[in-house]
């Protein structure tokens, strides 16, 4: 275990810190008409992540001004598009798309861009709390018959050490609708909710999942063993073909 960063008492300011302030040409007045991606990448100041503003390096800098309304917000340049994140899960570094069916010859079988994972007690632990699941359980499949949504574990099945269920989602409305409506039906139980990317399952489950409610412990060992080859199917189910 690697020892802890003492914390400094006193915040560092950010004016001390590297300015990240996007490059800009004495002759630009306005944000460009269409934001597209740098062909010269910058060099990341934070590895292994990489540069935020990489793509961003040919606008001019961000204006200073405050909204009219609140007198504290800022207000942000034009942008003549919205985010793709608005429409669609991108194929990098997510894992969308289709594979054959295993059960259906010449069939098709969506791909996930989010798994989320429901946790429970087992019952005869927590009656009540494994009743709130089982309910809850119902109640997603009849308000959001669209998502794929699996069997209820009552015992730890691959890296989830508790018993849970799952529920998959594969556009950003369906993500923008499902995951607040979780987050005030959710009850007593932890909810993790983890992309399925090209970085690898144990990325996945840990550097880019987040939680709703108490983290629980996942067997990140499992899915190590499960990027190794070594334990198809293991992940709880989900992964048909």
């Amino acid at each position: 275990m690697q020892a802890e960063h003492a914390i400094s008492p006193h915040p560092v300011p950010l004016s001390t810190l590297p300015s990240l302030e996007v490059n800009s040409s004495p002759t630009d007045t306005a944000p460009s008409a269409t934001i597209t991606p740098s062909f010269s990448p910058l060099p990341s100041p934070y590895p292994p992540y990489p540069h935020l503003l990489s793509s961003f390096q040919h606008l001019p800098p961000l204006p200073d001004e405050k909204s009219a309304v609140d007198r504290s917000s800022y207000i942000n340049p034009h942008r003549p598009h919205l985010s793709e994140y608005y429409s669609h899960f991108p194929s990098s570094p997510f894992t969308t798309g289709t594979v054959p069916s295993k059960f259906i010859p010449d069939i098709e079988r969506p791909l996930a861009a989010w798994d989320v994972h429901i946790y429970f007690p087992p019952p005869h632990e927590n009656t009540s709390e494994a009743l709130y699941a089982r309910h809850l359980w119902e109640r997603i499949r009849f308000e959001f018959p669209e998502l794929r949504i699996y069997k209820m574990w009552e015992h730890p099945v691959g890296p989830h050490t508790l018993p849970m269920f799952e529920v998959n989602i594969f556009t950003p409305p369906q993500f923008g609708a499902f995951v607040p409506w979780l987050a005030m039906n959710r009850g007593p139980l932890s909810v993790l909710v983890h992309p399925n990317t090209d970085k690898g399952v144990v990325w996945d489950h840990s550097v880019g999942a987040c939680w709703l409610g108490e983290k629980k412990e996942i067997n990140l060992e499992i899915l190590r063993q499960l990027e190794g080859g070594e334990g198809a199917g293991i992940e709880g189910g989900s992964r048909e073909g």
